[in-house]
């Protein structure tokens, strides 16, 4: 489990700045049967609080939409990177371009919504 100075220095060394984001996520090792609900995303990856968090390095399969009307599951894999009781930080591992390019349109669409 890593600390709260660990998680620091894990923010420090993110590839993309995360963004606070209304987002819903399934997520697990097999199959994504689990559920939680983010607190951040970036186009490299996702923080979030699960129900059954999975330990550091485990390859997940995680599934995760815009908690809007409008918004539409996207299905990617992502590795654990870190933990933190119930909350889990992922990165995403094959996320296509042009997902990458839709996510980073949904964040700014956001921080718009929210006058930032």
């Amino acid at each position: 489990m890593a600390t709260s100075a660990g998680l620091s220095n894990w923010a420090e060394k993110r590839a993309f700045p995360r963004f606070p984001a209304p987002v819903l996520v399934r997520y697990g090792t097999a199959q994504p049967d689990h559920s939680g609900y983010a607190f951040d995303i970036s186009e490299g990856g996702l923080g979030f609080a699960g129900d059954a968090p999975e330990p550091i390095g485990v390859e997940v399969r995680v599934r995760f939409k815009w908690d809007s009307p409008m918004g539409e599951w996207i299905d990617a894999r992502a590795v654990v990177r870190h933990t933190h009781g119930n909350k889990m930080g992922i990165q995403f591992l094959d996320l296509k371009e042009s997902i990458k390019i839709k996510l980073v349109e949904m964040i700014y669409q956001e921080i718009t919504r929210r006058g930032g």
